[in-house]
């Protein structure tokens, strides 16, 4: 069956395997299909809350921890285009990037929230 939205596509492999992992991480607990999903519905609602719409960017965090898994998931499911900040290349070049994206939000974590706050100061930050 053909499904235009990855996000609904997810939705789908939730209720045929949600009991599997989908995630797994060396320092920190795995992840089921139906844990991440429920995860990426929590940040999807803080989004919504934040009434982005298309073509409103998103930034995530690149930091391959649940949360920016869930983060990509929810952007998905709600129609949102992101771009995935890597925490490694330098400040600049993360500023080149964002001057020329305009997100609307970032889902940081506190390094990069920390290294990335002046540009964020009119923006919507979720740590």
């Amino acid at each position: 069956m053909y499904c235009h939205n990855l996000g609904l596509a997810f939705n789908k492999v939730v209720q045929e395997h949600g009991e599997r992992i989908a995630l797994k991480f060396i320092d920190s607990p795995s992840l089921t299909y139906e844990a991440l999903d429920q995860l990426s519905n929590q940040v999807g609602r803080r989004l919504e809350a934040l009434s982005l719409k298309q073509p409103q960017m998103i930034c995530i965090a690149g930091d391959k921890t649940p949360l920016t898994f869930a983060t990509m998931l929810a952007a998905l499911k709600l129609g949102l285009p992101y771009v995935i900040l890597d925490p490694e290349i330098p400040t600049d070049r993360l500023f080149k990037i964002l001057t020329r994206c305009q997100p609307r939000a970032a889902i940081l974590g506190e390094g990069l929230a920390d290294q990335l706050r002046d540009f964020f100061k009119d923006q919507s930050v979720i740590l």
